[in-house]
Protein backbone atom coordinates (compact mmCIF):
# COMPACT_ATOMS: atom_id res chain seq x y z
CA UNK A 1 0.00 0.00 0.00
CA UNK A 2 1.35 3.43 -0.95
CA UNK A 3 0.86 6.09 1.72
CA UNK A 4 1.48 9.84 1.52
CA UNK A 5 1.81 11.49 4.95
CA UNK A 6 1.24 15.23 5.07
CA UNK A 7 2.36 17.27 8.08
CA UNK A 8 0.10 20.31 8.04
CA UNK A 9 1.52 23.86 7.97
CA UNK A 10 5.30 24.43 8.01
CA UNK A 11 7.73 27.31 7.48
CA UNK A 12 5.98 30.65 7.83
CA UNK A 13 2.65 28.86 8.34
CA UNK A 14 2.91 28.01 12.03
CA UNK A 15 -0.67 26.91 12.71
CA UNK A 16 -1.99 27.46 16.22
CA UNK A 17 0.54 28.50 18.87
CA UNK A 18 -1.48 27.38 21.89
CA UNK A 19 0.40 24.13 22.52
CA UNK A 20 3.79 23.42 24.07
CA UNK A 21 5.06 23.51 20.47
CA UNK A 22 3.70 25.38 17.43
CA UNK A 23 1.19 23.24 15.56
CA UNK A 24 3.50 22.87 12.55
CA UNK A 25 6.01 21.09 14.83
CA UNK A 26 3.37 18.92 16.50
CA UNK A 27 2.16 17.81 13.07
CA UNK A 28 5.67 17.00 11.85
CA UNK A 29 6.52 15.17 15.08
CA UNK A 30 3.55 12.83 14.63
CA UNK A 31 4.15 12.28 10.90
CA UNK A 32 7.83 11.44 11.41
CA UNK A 33 6.85 9.06 14.23
CA UNK A 34 4.43 7.22 11.94
CA UNK A 35 7.01 7.18 9.15
CA UNK A 36 9.70 5.62 11.35
CA UNK A 37 7.32 2.91 12.57
CA UNK A 38 5.99 1.94 9.14
CA UNK A 39 8.84 2.71 6.73
CA UNK A 40 9.77 -0.97 6.37
CA UNK A 41 6.17 -2.14 5.92
CA UNK A 42 4.72 0.18 3.30
CA UNK A 43 5.65 2.43 0.40
CA UNK A 44 5.72 5.63 2.46
CA UNK A 45 6.12 9.20 1.20
CA UNK A 46 6.15 12.59 2.96
CA UNK A 47 5.04 15.98 1.68
CA UNK A 48 7.66 17.47 4.01
CA UNK A 49 10.22 15.97 6.35
CA UNK A 50 11.46 19.26 7.83
CA UNK A 51 10.26 22.77 8.61
CA UNK A 52 9.58 24.17 5.14
CA UNK A 53 6.62 26.03 3.72
CA UNK A 54 4.33 24.20 1.31
CA UNK A 55 1.22 25.73 -0.19
CA UNK A 56 -1.97 23.70 -0.42
CA UNK A 57 -1.45 23.46 -4.16
CA UNK A 58 2.09 22.16 -3.57
CA UNK A 59 0.64 19.36 -1.47
CA UNK A 60 -1.93 18.52 -4.13
CA UNK A 61 0.77 18.42 -6.80
CA UNK A 62 2.82 16.04 -4.65
CA UNK A 63 -0.20 13.77 -4.23
CA UNK A 64 -0.68 13.56 -8.01
CA UNK A 65 3.01 12.77 -8.44
CA UNK A 66 3.03 10.04 -5.75
CA UNK A 67 -0.48 8.66 -6.53
CA UNK A 68 -1.02 7.17 -3.07
CA UNK A 69 -3.68 4.72 -1.98
CA UNK A 70 -3.92 6.73 1.23
CA UNK A 71 -3.39 10.47 1.67
CA UNK A 72 -3.27 11.40 5.37
CA UNK A 73 -2.93 15.02 6.46
CA UNK A 74 -2.14 15.51 10.16
CA UNK A 75 -3.25 18.63 12.05
CA UNK A 76 -4.01 19.66 15.62
CA UNK A 77 -7.08 21.67 16.50
CA UNK A 78 -7.50 25.02 18.24
CA UNK A 79 -10.32 27.06 19.70
CA UNK A 80 -10.67 30.74 20.48
CA UNK A 81 -12.89 29.82 23.43
CA UNK A 82 -12.06 28.16 26.73
CA UNK A 83 -13.34 24.63 26.22
CA UNK A 84 -14.72 22.48 29.03
CA UNK A 85 -13.93 19.33 27.07
CA UNK A 86 -12.04 18.47 23.91
CA UNK A 87 -13.09 16.35 20.97
CA UNK A 88 -11.61 14.71 17.88
CA UNK A 89 -12.54 15.78 14.36
CA UNK A 90 -11.75 13.66 11.31
CA UNK A 91 -12.41 15.12 7.86
CA UNK A 92 -12.91 12.92 4.81
CA UNK A 93 -12.82 13.80 1.14
CA UNK A 94 -16.09 15.35 0.00
CA UNK A 95 -17.68 12.29 -1.65
CA UNK A 96 -20.19 10.97 0.86
CA UNK A 97 -19.92 7.51 -0.72
CA UNK A 98 -16.29 7.25 0.23
CA UNK A 99 -13.92 4.60 1.58
CA UNK A 100 -12.35 7.46 3.53
CA UNK A 101 -15.20 7.03 6.03
CA UNK A 102 -14.18 3.45 6.78
CA UNK A 103 -10.61 4.52 7.55
CA UNK A 104 -11.92 7.33 9.76
CA UNK A 105 -13.90 4.81 11.81
CA UNK A 106 -10.82 2.60 12.16
CA UNK A 107 -9.07 5.62 13.68
CA UNK A 108 -12.07 6.23 15.93
CA UNK A 109 -11.94 2.64 17.17
CA UNK A 110 -8.25 3.03 18.00
CA UNK A 111 -8.86 6.34 19.78
CA UNK A 112 -11.58 4.80 21.97
CA UNK A 113 -9.16 2.08 23.11
CA UNK A 114 -7.04 4.77 24.81
CA UNK A 115 -9.49 7.65 25.34
CA UNK A 116 -12.71 5.76 26.05
CA UNK A 117 -15.02 8.73 26.63
CA UNK A 118 -13.65 11.03 23.94
CA UNK A 119 -16.17 12.31 21.40
CA UNK A 120 -15.14 11.65 17.80
CA UNK A 121 -16.81 13.37 14.83
CA UNK A 122 -16.38 12.39 11.19
CA UNK A 123 -17.28 15.00 8.56
CA UNK A 124 -17.08 15.26 4.78
CA UNK A 125 -15.08 18.33 3.84
CA UNK A 126 -14.10 20.53 0.93
CA UNK A 127 -10.70 21.34 2.44
CA UNK A 128 -8.39 22.11 -0.48
CA UNK A 129 -5.75 19.62 0.56
CA UNK A 130 -8.30 16.78 0.35
CA UNK A 131 -8.94 17.49 -3.34
CA UNK A 132 -5.69 15.83 -4.38
CA UNK A 133 -5.01 12.29 -5.50
CA UNK A 134 -5.78 9.35 -3.25
CA UNK A 135 -8.33 6.56 -3.08
CA UNK A 136 -8.63 7.39 0.60
CA UNK A 137 -8.12 10.97 1.79
CA UNK A 138 -8.34 12.07 5.40
CA UNK A 139 -7.39 15.10 7.49
CA UNK A 140 -7.05 14.46 11.22
CA UNK A 141 -7.51 16.78 14.19
CA UNK A 142 -7.18 14.10 16.85
CA UNK A 143 -6.14 16.50 19.62
CA UNK A 144 -6.38 20.20 20.37
CA UNK A 145 -2.87 21.62 20.52
CA UNK A 146 -3.42 23.15 23.96
CA UNK A 147 -4.39 19.80 25.52
CA UNK A 148 -1.65 17.66 24.01
CA UNK A 149 1.47 16.48 25.79
CA UNK A 150 4.37 14.23 24.78
CA UNK A 151 2.50 11.10 25.90
CA UNK A 152 -0.54 12.10 23.82
CA UNK A 153 1.68 12.51 20.76
CA UNK A 154 3.06 9.03 21.33
CA UNK A 155 -0.49 7.72 21.60
CA UNK A 156 -1.45 9.57 18.42
CA UNK A 157 1.38 7.86 16.55
CA UNK A 158 0.19 4.48 17.89
CA UNK A 159 -3.40 5.25 16.85
CA UNK A 160 -2.42 6.14 13.29
CA UNK A 161 0.05 3.26 12.93
CA UNK A 162 -2.52 0.70 14.11
CA UNK A 163 -5.20 2.18 11.86
CA UNK A 164 -2.96 2.12 8.77
CA UNK A 165 -2.02 -1.49 9.46
CA UNK A 166 -5.68 -2.41 9.82
CA UNK A 167 -6.49 -0.58 6.60
CA UNK A 168 -3.75 -2.46 4.75
CA UNK A 169 -5.28 -5.77 5.84
CA UNK A 170 -8.46 -4.97 3.87
CA UNK A 171 -9.02 -5.51 0.17
CA UNK A 172 -9.96 -2.70 -2.18
CA UNK A 173 -13.26 -3.09 -3.96
CA UNK A 174 -12.67 -3.27 -7.70
CA UNK A 175 -14.90 -0.39 -8.72
CA UNK A 176 -15.58 3.05 -7.22
CA UNK A 177 -19.30 2.31 -7.09
CA UNK A 178 -22.04 3.50 -4.72
CA UNK A 179 -22.71 -0.18 -4.05
CA UNK A 180 -19.15 -1.16 -3.16
CA UNK A 181 -16.85 0.57 -0.75
CA UNK A 182 -13.86 -0.38 1.39
CA UNK A 183 -13.15 -1.89 4.76
CA UNK A 184 -16.45 -2.42 6.55
CA UNK A 185 -18.36 -2.55 3.26
CA UNK A 186 -15.77 -4.22 1.07
CA UNK A 187 -17.20 -7.26 -0.73
CA UNK A 188 -16.28 -9.34 -3.79
CA UNK A 189 -17.04 -7.74 -7.13
CA UNK A 190 -20.74 -7.85 -7.89
CA UNK A 191 -21.82 -8.20 -4.26
CA UNK A 192 -24.47 -5.69 -3.17
CA UNK A 193 -24.20 -4.31 0.35
CA UNK A 194 -27.91 -3.51 0.28
CA UNK A 195 -30.93 -4.08 -1.94
CA UNK A 196 -29.91 -1.67 -4.70
CA UNK A 197 -31.05 -3.83 -7.63
CA UNK A 198 -34.58 -4.00 -6.32
CA UNK A 199 -34.53 -0.36 -5.27
CA UNK A 200 -33.32 0.81 -8.68
CA UNK A 201 -36.16 -1.07 -10.33
CA UNK A 202 -38.56 0.81 -8.12
CA UNK A 203 -39.77 -2.36 -6.50
CA UNK A 204 -40.01 -0.87 -3.04
CA UNK A 205 -40.94 2.70 -3.99
CA UNK A 206 -44.14 4.14 -2.60
CA UNK A 207 -46.03 7.40 -2.74
CA UNK A 208 -44.62 8.91 0.47
CA UNK A 209 -42.85 11.71 -1.38
CA UNK A 210 -43.48 14.13 1.49
CA UNK A 211 -40.92 12.22 3.58
CA UNK A 212 -37.32 13.42 3.82
CA UNK A 213 -34.32 11.74 5.49
CA UNK A 214 -31.57 13.89 7.03
CA UNK A 215 -28.27 12.18 7.79
CA UNK A 216 -26.49 13.53 10.84
CA UNK A 217 -23.63 11.01 10.67
CA UNK A 218 -21.77 9.43 7.80
CA UNK A 219 -21.69 6.25 9.85
CA UNK A 220 -25.37 5.69 8.99
CA UNK A 221 -24.91 6.49 5.32
CA UNK A 222 -25.99 3.10 3.98
CA UNK A 223 -29.00 2.95 6.28
CA UNK A 224 -29.97 6.46 5.15
CA UNK A 225 -29.62 5.51 1.48
CA UNK A 226 -31.78 2.41 1.90
CA UNK A 227 -34.46 4.27 3.85
CA UNK A 228 -34.44 7.10 1.31
CA UNK A 229 -35.02 4.66 -1.53
CA UNK A 230 -37.69 2.70 0.30
CA UNK A 231 -39.60 5.90 1.03
CA UNK A 232 -38.95 7.37 -2.42
CA UNK A 233 -37.74 10.63 -0.88
CA UNK A 234 -34.74 12.97 -0.72
CA UNK A 235 -31.65 12.62 1.49
CA UNK A 236 -29.78 15.53 3.08
CA UNK A 237 -26.42 15.23 4.84
CA UNK A 238 -25.30 17.40 7.75
CA UNK A 239 -21.61 18.10 8.18
CA UNK A 240 -19.50 20.94 9.52
CA UNK A 241 -18.45 24.30 8.16
CA UNK A 242 -18.86 23.75 4.44
CA UNK A 243 -22.06 21.78 5.00
CA UNK A 244 -25.45 23.42 5.58
CA UNK A 245 -26.35 24.13 9.20
CA UNK A 246 -29.37 22.54 10.86
CA UNK A 247 -31.14 25.89 10.56
CA UNK A 248 -30.51 26.05 6.81
CA UNK A 249 -31.60 22.43 6.33
CA UNK A 250 -34.78 23.01 8.36
CA UNK A 251 -35.52 26.13 6.31
CA UNK A 252 -35.09 24.28 3.01
CA UNK A 253 -37.27 21.42 4.19
CA UNK A 254 -40.06 23.77 5.24
CA UNK A 255 -39.78 25.85 2.06
CA UNK A 256 -40.07 22.77 -0.14
CA UNK A 257 -43.11 21.45 1.64
CA UNK A 258 -41.76 18.26 3.18
CA UNK A 259 -44.05 17.41 6.08
CA UNK A 260 -42.39 14.25 7.38
CA UNK A 261 -38.76 14.18 8.49
CA UNK A 262 -36.47 11.51 9.94
CA UNK A 263 -33.16 12.73 11.36
CA UNK A 264 -30.65 9.84 11.64
CA UNK A 265 -27.78 9.98 14.14
CA UNK A 266 -25.22 7.39 15.18
CA UNK A 267 -25.02 6.33 18.80
CA UNK A 268 -26.86 4.57 21.62
CA UNK A 269 -30.38 3.65 20.39
CA UNK A 270 -32.96 6.33 21.15
CA UNK A 271 -36.08 7.91 19.60
CA UNK A 272 -36.76 11.62 20.15
CA UNK A 273 -39.36 14.17 19.08
CA UNK A 274 -40.13 17.81 19.84
CA UNK A 275 -42.33 17.86 22.91
CA UNK A 276 -44.98 20.29 21.58
CA UNK A 277 -45.81 18.27 18.48
CA UNK A 278 -48.65 15.80 19.07
CA UNK A 279 -48.26 14.38 15.57
CA UNK A 280 -44.54 13.74 16.07
CA UNK A 281 -45.22 12.25 19.48
CA UNK A 282 -47.63 9.69 18.05
CA UNK A 283 -45.22 8.57 15.31
CA UNK A 284 -42.23 8.55 17.68
CA UNK A 285 -44.07 6.30 20.12
CA UNK A 286 -44.95 3.87 17.33
CA UNK A 287 -41.35 3.73 16.07
CA UNK A 288 -40.02 3.31 19.62
CA UNK A 289 -42.48 0.46 20.21
CA UNK A 290 -41.57 -1.36 16.98
CA UNK A 291 -37.79 -0.87 17.26
CA UNK A 292 -37.87 -1.28 21.06
CA UNK A 293 -35.89 1.92 21.59
CA UNK A 294 -36.15 4.32 24.57
CA UNK A 295 -38.25 7.44 23.94
CA UNK A 296 -37.61 11.07 24.84
CA UNK A 297 -37.64 14.70 23.70
CA UNK A 298 -35.32 16.27 21.12
CA UNK A 299 -33.80 19.72 21.39
CA UNK A 300 -32.17 19.47 17.94
CA UNK A 301 -33.17 22.53 15.91
CA UNK A 302 -34.06 20.40 12.92
CA UNK A 303 -36.80 18.71 14.98
CA UNK A 304 -38.31 21.93 16.35
CA UNK A 305 -41.07 22.67 13.88
CA UNK A 306 -44.76 23.55 14.29
CA UNK A 307 -46.02 21.55 11.31
CA UNK A 308 -45.71 17.95 10.23
CA UNK A 309 -43.70 15.09 11.72
CA UNK A 310 -40.12 15.52 12.94
CA UNK A 311 -38.48 12.39 14.38
CA UNK A 312 -34.89 11.95 15.58
CA UNK A 313 -33.58 8.36 15.51
CA UNK A 314 -30.25 7.53 17.10
CA UNK A 315 -28.95 4.03 16.43
CA UNK A 316 -25.79 1.96 16.10
CA UNK A 317 -27.53 -0.88 14.25
CA UNK A 318 -30.70 0.40 12.62
CA UNK A 319 -33.15 -2.19 11.27
CA UNK A 320 -34.23 -0.20 8.21
CA UNK A 321 -36.78 -2.77 7.02
CA UNK A 322 -38.55 -2.87 10.37
CA UNK A 323 -38.60 0.94 10.50
CA UNK A 324 -39.96 1.13 6.95
CA UNK A 325 -42.75 -1.35 7.69
CA UNK A 326 -43.68 0.66 10.76
CA UNK A 327 -43.87 3.90 8.76
CA UNK A 328 -45.86 2.18 6.00
CA UNK A 329 -48.52 1.06 8.45
CA UNK A 330 -49.05 4.50 9.99
CA UNK A 331 -52.34 6.22 9.09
Amino acid sequence: MRVLLDAGHGGESKGTLKGFLPEKELNLKVVLGVYERLRNEFDLHLTRHRDIHLSLQDRIRISYKVKPDLFLSVHHNASEEKLKSYRTELYTSWNIVSPSYDFAYMIEDEIKKVYRDREVYVYPSKFTVLRGFGKIRLLTEIFYSEEVGEKDLENEVDILVNSIRKLASMDFANEPDIIRSYGKYSKPKGYLTTYFKELRKGRFKNANSDWIVVLGSGRLFWEGIELKNLLGCKLYHLGMGVQPSQYEIAYRISKRGFLKLIFLKYGKPYIRYYHTSKESEYVAKEIARVLEYPLGHSSEYICIHPDGIRIEITSDNLDVRKLYMCLSELP
